[in-house]
């Protein structure tokens, strides 16, 4: 221990004689730790990990689809058909993303995200609430009081996490409802929201509610039952419906996908193209400090020769330089992953929303 911490001090002092290649050497590293660290939070937040839900690959999204297959919200009574049509799903729940103007005790107004869900949306993704509770299966519904879900977030920055927010009546675009629970933070889907709201969708005996396309849905499949299956299933309900209601629905066909397959298809491909594009930075910055050392090296054969004619061993010699390099190491990686932690809160910030859907990526 006494000859390491020895090593470690004579180590020290030569780096700091020599700044310019200290400085070099430890910037070059930093500067690619940082990048791949980064870079890989990032692709593991979103691409590697499973969602934060329960049993997230038994979650799919349900879609109605154009005759460009491509993807189409869902009418209410189109969306009752597929969830009581189908035999593939254990339930299904629909969504709309808006916003609303939050005030709390005749405050200021501030617009915030809403997503409307049906009463069944928070079981469906398998989350427990942080406080209080969800939606029961009546509310929503026409007569039913006015009630809100706000985010974990929310709860913290306006409320100071107070246990007593739940029953603390709030104005939603100038009407007020009911805090009745708190959502975690991994309730982010499909985007980063801050208050949820109800609304109970029951069968209709207008025609033209099958014409209002206005939801998504997410469902749960059964155990057993693969994507491709449940899919089939959907595919067979839109036929029908589209015989049936020829005028509104033989447009439209049905899909699902699994729930992470529809948040980062379209960036999957590229989070792993730069994800091995920063790992060819990091070899390259390791091969030039490398060159570095051993130009650095031959500028010390006096050095060495004299150390060695004081009757200093060879593996001595190369356990003080094994030791010079670890220093160098670690300093780059210290301020590398400093950095790096800097980075991915700008790319969260400053990047697509659904980076700041994945908690792991902040």
């Amino acid at each position: 221990m006494d000859t390491l911490l020895q090593d470690l001090r004579y180590a020290a002092r030569k780096l700091l004689r020599a700044p310019g290649f200290t400085i070099v050497a430890v910037s070059t590293l930093a500067l690619a730790i940082g990048a791949t660290t980064a870079v890989y939070s990032i692709v593991d937040g979103v691409l590697l990990q499973p969602l934060p839900f329960r049993q997230p690959d038994r979650l799919v999204r349900v879609e109605q689809t154009d005759r460009q297959n491509k993807p189409f919200p869902l009418s209410p009574s189109d969306f009752l058909d597929f969830r009581d049509r189908t035999t593939s799903f254990t339930a299904m729940s629909q969504f709309a993303l808006g916003a609303a103007n939050f005030a709390t005790n005749g405050g200021e107004p501030n617009r915030l995200d809403r997503l409307t869900v049906g009463p069944s949306f928070f079981s469906v993704l398998g989350l427990n609430p942080v406080r209080g509770r969800f939606f029961a299966d009546a509310e929503g519904g026409p007569g039913s009081p006015n009630v809100v879900i706000i985010s974990e977030r929310l709860w913290r920055s306006r409320f100071a996490a107070s246990p007593s927010v739940i029953g603390q009546s709030v104005t939603l675009d100038e009407r007020p409802h009911t805090i009745i629970g708190v959502a975690p933070e991994g309730a982010m889907y499909p985007q980063v929201v801050d208050l949820w709201t109800p609304r109970l969708i029951t069968p209709s005996s207008d025609p033209s509610a099958r014409g209002a396309h206005q939801f998504f849905a997410i469902a749960r499949m059964r155990d057993g039952i693969a994507v491709s299956r449940a899919r089939d299933d959907i595919s067979t309900v839109a036929k029908r419906l589209a015989e049936e209601y020829p005028n509104l629905d033989a447009a439209f066909g049905a899909t699902v996908s699994p729930l992470q397959e529809q948040l980062v298809g379209n960036v999957r491909g590229t989070l792993f193209a730069i994800l091995g594009a920063v790992g060819f930075v990091l070899l390259i910055a390791c091969a030039n400090v490398a060159n570095l050392l051993l130009v650095r090296a031959s500028a010390r054969s006096n050095e060495m020769a004299v150390r060695t004619a004081l009757g200093a061993a060879t593996g001595r010699i190369m356990r003080q330089l094994v030791t010079e390099s670890l220093l160098l190491a670690l300093a780059g990686a210290a301020i590398g992953i400093t950095l790096a932690a800097w980075a991915v809160s700008a790319i969260v910030a400053i990047g697509p929303r659904l980076f700041r859907a994945f908690p792991r990526c902040r």
